[in-house]
């Protein structure tokens, strides 16, 4: 659907529900959620509960188990962006989407007019925390790289779908934005990125080329000396990038993720916390990271080194 008829269907939605919320993943599925009143999100519980049963099995499977990058989905309240009187809302008697839909199976790049246009409307951390009456806490630095992050992600896809010219590096400024630095998967189409990625030379080329190669290795190695050749390759592509230029602070984060999880597969314990180190000494280190260095410290057996890691991460992200 286009542009428009996305907003009519937010505009009739709203008129429903004291407060609605419009939710955009990183493959680009909208959801709309409604409340009556009265409603404030209190964001230990939601976190709670975003970690239980079948609740948090659901959500791993989509790479949202961290209930604030759950949270860093929420774009906008669905009414703030249809107060334009040409938006007619869509009733029972006036259901004209119903004629328009098959129309628009013909209309190109509808996907990435969407997420073009509502990536310029996603709420600023500050605003999210004020409209659900969440108070300030030491998750908001961590909340704002994550919806930075979504917000350039929407913009990426939409360029690739429709066939930019700057898609390559929009896709690559989103690898770089995504602390894991897991989504490049959908991105991969964009004109011309797989031939930079094939010879890297800047640091986010070469972190985009390791993470997707050893991702291939271990999808698709047929034995372990395959796998351990490959990602040996990989590792050398990401070290690389460590030389070169343009190396700010989340692509280095990126980068070195990236090696530790390596070297953590090879079973270099020690050496994954090293390229760690500089991480962990950061005044706000990133709880993925966190978490990596503490099944790092695990495996060699340092227990109590783990314990304080995992703490420092959950104070951060909320997850248990």
């Amino acid at each position: 659907m286009r542009v428009s008829e996305s907003l009519a269907i937010l505009r009739s939605f709203a008129a429903a529900f004291a407060k609605s919320y419009l939710w955009i993943t990183y493959a680009g599925d909208a959801v709309i959620l409604g409340f009556k009143p009265p409603y404030a999100l209190d964001l230990a519980s939601f976190a709670s509960r975003a970690q239980e049963g079948d609740v948090a099995k659901d959500l791993k499977g989509v790479r949202l188990d961290d209930p604030l990058r759950l949270l860093a989905g929420l774009a906008l309240e669905a009414g703030a962006v249809t107060e334009d009187p040409r938006i007619l809302p869509v009733t029972d008697d006036r259901p004209y989407l119903e004629f328009r839909a098959a129309r628009n199976v013909y209309i190109p790049h509808t996907v990435g007019e969407n997420l073009a246009f509502f990536a310029g409307e996603v709420w600023p951390v500050a605003d999210l925390l004020r409209n659900l009456g969440i108070p300030s806490s030491a998750a908001e630095p961590r909340l704002q790289t994550l919806l930075s992050a979504n917000r350039a992600m929407m913009r990426a896809v939409a360029a690739v779908a429709a066939s930019d010219p700057k898609a390559a590096d929009l896709a690559l400024e989103a690898w770089a934005a995504e602390p894991d630095g897991e989504q490049l998967a959908p991105l991969l189409e964009a004109p011309g990125l797989l031939a930079r990625l094939a010879h890297p030379s800047t640091a986010v080329e070469s972190l985009a080329a390791g993470a997707a190669r050893a991702r291939l290795t271990r999808r698709n190695a047929k034995s372990e000396a395959e796998l351990a050749r490959e990602l040996a390759a990989a590792l050398a592509i990401l070290r690389r990038g460590l030389t070169l230029a343009g190396l700010d602070a989340p692509v280095e984060r990126g980068l070195r993720r990236q090696i530790a999880v390596i070297l953590g597969e090879t079973r270099d314990y020690e050496g994954a916390l090293e390229t760690l180190r500089p991480l962990l000494e950061a005044p706000e280190p990133d709880p993925t990271i966190l978490r990596i260095a503490a099944r790092a410290e695990q495996r060699l057996g340092r227990d109590r080194e783990a314990a304080d890691l995992l703490a420092r991460a959950a104070a951060r992200d909320f997850r248990r």
